[in-house]
């Protein structure tokens, strides 16, 4: 049969090249199947520009090519964020020569990542849904901390709006009227450590500074230009294998916003002055590689896909579940259940938060995973227990969660977590309250001049969690479809049951983060899910 394939195939067989789609394994060499590679700019089907005050927050981007293979791996999402709080004069709105007073003035930062303002994607395939993740900024968070390096953190990171555990965050020297060279200065000579949250939220807010005297244009906080992968929000986009947009159709990411509570941190408030903290973001786009297949190979694909009587291909993916469940404070075992159905559930992951934090302006509510007084762990599901015995303590539990992303011992998937942050409890009364020395005080003074109070370096730095894998062959990659994990279908109700013994000071909210691997069916023309 591989003698019907014209050159460069000729010594090639069909079994080595179709299972994998466009993924190019076996002896084919890759320059053989791709003929060439372009760089596409997608503008938004709902517009460019979005607010947070605005009814309609929902960002629609149609991704469709009827002659190629989309390289998903390559899209990035490019956006301006501009953050505010107009409540009383605030720093954000524009005004002419030095503000009234002192204690009228506040800065507002955007949450650590920029995806912050985006509060759940959907990814459908041709009108069928493939992948709906719900509170999204945490979920990123949650993997980020958890596996990626510090330097990339410190350095990609910065692109993507990451700042909070940075260590190479530096304030810039404000310029003209804007300082009398004594408060910033000192700020600036002082050592900043991943811990020095106060630091970071003065050069987050001093990234666009003015130049000349009292009436020249005035700083516009947190107006910042980021650059974020789409496989950071969704895994639909973390596969390497070409996805065969010339047969599937239409690929459709829909992108909800959060509120501004949500993404934005008011700083200083006024006593008796309520924020009106908000976001506007200008000039997203969507850019993504677009592959060109040889002419031989895209026939076979088409007959295999779209044939009646063809095999089809099968395109496997993680997909989440994201939950919240409320926990009370005091001591003891709580049992909270999360329920989802799959075939191949890969591992569980929880992250706890005050519940009066989460409705706060003046709290960190995407990244601020905080210690629940914690105790010991351990997972049910069904009539088995992971791990088979309990996580007791920090030590212990922090090892199960290197180990659902990789292994204690892995140097590229170590993670951002350290002792300090692990054990961490910012003290949520303080925390939300706003108007304590523990919260940062950020403002201009009224001859200009940024001015500090200092404060607790490590205040809304933790990044608490839990996870277990449940994979049986870890540390592996699969190729097709030869799936991995444990089967929740057979649970008695399809339930997976977190049995955390804590002491939460105060009540908290417990999100848990369920990955599940899935597998788009394209055969016969038409489009399925498996899982």
């Amino acid at each position: 049969m591989s003698s019907s394939l014209s050159s460069p195939f000729m010594a090639e067989s069909i079994a080595e090249v179709v299972p994998d789609v466009a993924k190019v394994g076996g002896r084919l060499a890759m320059s053989s199947v791709i003929s060439g590679r372009r760089r596409v700019r997608l503008v938004p089907q709902s517009g460019q520009n979005y607010s947070s005050g605005a009814s309609s927050g929902i960002i629609n981007i149609l991704i469709q090519d009827g002659q190629a293979y989309a390289d998903l791996l390559s899209a990035c999402l490019s956006f301006e964020v501009t953050v505010s709080d107009t409540a009383s004069g605030g720093i954000s709105t524009a005004y002419a020569g030095a503000p009234t007073t002192a204690t009228t003035t506040r800065c507002a930062v955007l949450d650590d990542g920029a995806y912050s303002v985006i509060r759940r994607s959907l990814i459908s395939v041709n009108s069928t849904l493939m992948d709906d993740t719900d509170f999204l900024p945490k979920k990123c968070n949650a993997e980020l901390y958890s596996t990626v390096s510090q330097n990339w953190y410190s350095t990609v990171g910065s692109f993507l709006g990451l700042w909070k555990h940075s260590t190479t965050t530096v304030i810039p020297a404000p310029t003209g009227g804007r300082s009398n060279g004594t408060n910033v200065a000192t700020v600036c000579d002082t050592t900043i450590s991943k811990y020095d949250i106060v630091n970071k939220i003065i050069q987050q807010s001093n990234k666009v500074a003015s130049n000349g005297g009292a009436s020249a244009t005035p700083l516009v906080p947190g107006q910042n230009k980021y650059s974020i992968p789409l496989s950071l929000l969704t895994s639909f986009f973390r596969n390497d294998t070409l996805f065969p947009s010339r047969n599937a159709g239409q690929l459709y990411v829909q992108l909800n916003l959060a509120s501004a509570v949500e993404a934005v941190l008011a700083v200083n408030p006024t006593t008796g002055q309520v924020p009106n903290v908000g976001f506007n973001i200008t000039n997203l786009t969507l850019e993504l590689d677009f592959v060109d297949l040889h002419p031989t190979y895209l026939s076979l694909m088409d007959d295999m896909i779209e044939s009646p009587s063809g095999a089809g291909v099968n395109w496997a993916f993680d997909s989440h579940l994201v939950a919240t469940q409320a926990m009370s404070s005091g001591s003891g075992t709580q049992s909270i259940i999360v329920s989802k159905a799959s075939q191949n559930m890969r591992s569980l992951q929880v992250v706890t938060q005050p519940s009066a934090g989460l409705a706060s302006p003046y709290w960190l509510s995407q990244s601020t995973f905080c210690n629940p007084g914690f105790i010991d762990a351990q997972y049910r599901i069904g009539s088995l227990y992971y791990p088979a015995f309990v996580a007791r303590g920090e030590h212990r539990a922090f090892m199960d969660l290197q180990n659902a992303f990789g292994s204690p011992e892995s140097i590229d998937k170590s993670g951002i977590i350290d002792n300090t942050n692990y054990y961490a409890n910012t003290d949520t009364t303080l925390a939300v309250s706003g108007t304590l020395a523990t919260t940062p005080v950020v403002k201009f003074n009224a001859d200009g001049a940024l001015a500090v109070t200092p404060l607790v370096n490590a205040v809304w730095s933790d990044a608490w969690s839990y996870a277990y894998c449940f994979d049986r062959l870890k540390h592996a990659k699969f190729h097709g479809v030869d799936l991995d994990g444990i089967n929740t279908l057979t649970s008695a109700g399809s339930q997976m049951v977190v049995q955390l013994n804590c002491n939460p000071p105060a009540n908290y909210q417990m999100t848990a983060i369920v990955r599940f691997t899935r597998v788009l069916h394209l055969g016969g023309g038409a489009t399925s899910v498996i899982g």
